[in-house]
């Protein structure tokens, strides 16, 4: 897969080439994306100077927290949406409206209402 723009488009369509993969290749993606977050993004998106600064200033906790949110969803091939800054100023906001609903009636199919938003702001 080539590396594509950190842009709602670029995200948009690294989820289709995910998302056509069988499930066992999708999981091992998923995997890489929770274990090793910062080198599956710099892997799959072309970033400019300044996002690969911010993503080496994060914090642990926050790529570990981020990284399982998108496991989860990228391992189930849940719609993700990715909204980047409408320009860069100086300081870097990321902000995050996920909800996992889902209902299994046993023996039937899985009723998934989940959404997971991913916003960038710069201020």
């Amino acid at each position: 897969m080539a590396k594509l723009p950190l842009t709602k488009e670029g995200v948009d369509t690294k989820l289709r080439e995910l998302y056509a993969l069988p499930q066992k290749d999708l999981d091992t993606q998923a995997f890489e994306i929770a274990t090793d977050f910062k080198q599956w993004i710099g892997d799959s998106f072309d970033l400019t100077t300044d996002e690969q600064n911010y993503l080496n200033s994060a914090s642990d906790e926050f790529i570990r927290f981020l990284s399982s949110v998108l496991f989860t969803g990228v391992r189930n091939r849940l719609p993700v949406k990715f909204t980047p800054p409408k320009s860069i100023k100086a300081a870097k906001r990321f902000d995050t409206k996920s909800q996992f609903n889902f209902n299994y009636l046993w023996g039937g199919k899985l009723d998934k209402t989940t959404e997971l938003d991913l916003e960038i702001y710069y201020e």
